[in-house]
């Protein structure tokens, strides 16, 4: 459950910081959003959307890791197992 909420602190911390540095750039540029297996940058779009799409990503993810105590079939064991 600690782990949870400090994915939770760092998906906020992610979105904040995501915020601030949108409003440093300047409007209309475009940053990588995919980087080829030479490491160079193959795919570019809107900041707004590489600047979104981690913090994005990771609440999904943890929206699915915290709801997964619910669909657990024996959740005797998981009570068990919290000390």
């Amino acid at each position: 459950m600690i782990t949870l909420k400090a994915g939770w602190i760092l998906c906020a911390i992610s979105a904040i910081v995501s915020v601030i540095v949108l409003q440093e750039i300047p409007t209309g540029m475009e940053l990588p959003l995919h980087w080829g297996i030479d490491g160079q940058p193959d795919r570019f779009g809107p900041a707004w959307k590489a600047l979104f799409m981690p913090p994005f990503v990771m609440a999904i993810l943890l929206g699915i890791f915290s709801s997964l105590k619910w669909f657990e079939p024996r959740k005797d064991n998981l009570q068990k197992s919290l000390r």
